[in-house]
């Protein structure tokens, strides 16, 4: 929560046009923000429960994404192990 309002305090004034209003047009970017934010967290949503429902349709599917998952982290303790 801090990083998300230390990054908007730093990132959005430059965008801010001087002669106008900053409280408002602060305001606006910040509501247009959460908007944009909303409507990817909605898609990701949306994907999220498609993959998951073609993931209870092909149980093979879901094995060999296990498999892949199980490769990597024995990949990640060789490379501890050895490094």
């Amino acid at each position: 929560m801090i990083k998300l309002t230390l990054f908007l305090f730093s990132y959005l004034p430059q965008f801010i046009v001087s002669g106008k209003n900053a409280t408002i047009q602060g305001l606006q970017l910040g509501l247009f923000f959460m908007l944009l934010t909303l409507l990817v967290f909605i898609l990701y949503g949306i994907l999220a429960g498609s993959f998951s429902v073609f993931l209870k349709q092909s149980p093979k599917t879901y094995l060999r994404i296990q498999q892949g998952f199980g490769a990597v982290f024995i990949v990640f303790a060789v490379q501890l192990a050895l490094f």
